[in-house]
């Protein structure tokens, strides 16, 4: 069967054929009966479909919506660790400068040293440590 003359055969349940489409198509349907069983099947199906009513389950609407904060969730820890890798990362760079800074200028490292009270007196480490910054 002729792709065109099928197509011409739809566009009959749809919209009006021109006059010159129109004869082709008869033409064609006297001449065919492959064209005729395939009008009975379209008309069989149009005959179907209009019956059928589609409908969703109750918990349709609320799985896509729960899909769809998901989703947004899901952006939103994406931005969490954009940010967190553009601040964290930049920090932990300049925390261990300050140590390798501090190691060297030292010449070692003790804990003392990294909490920055190697110099502290021990009469004034009740002060520093209740000293409210």
């Amino acid at each position: 069967m002729d792709k065109q003359l099928r197509e011409l055969l739809k566009a009959t349940f749809d919209r009006e054929l021109t006059p010159d489409e129109d004869i082709g198509l008869s033409n064609a349907m006297q001449s065919s009966l492959e064209l005729q069983e395939e009008k009975k099947h379209f008309e069989k199906v149009r005959v179907v479909m209009k019956k059928y009513h589609p409908a969703f389950k109750q918990t349709f609407v609320a799985g896509v919506m729960a899909r769809i904060a998901g989703e947004k969730e899901s952006q939103n820890a994406q931005g969490f660790v954009v940010a967190f890798y553009r601040i964290a990362l930049p920090l932990l760079a300049a925390a261990s400068v300050l140590l390798l800074f501090s190691l060297f200028n030292n010449g070692g490292i003790t804990f003392d040293s990294i909490l920055g009270v190697e110099n502290l007196e021990p009469q004034y480490l009740s002060e520093f440590l209740l000293f409210n910054y």
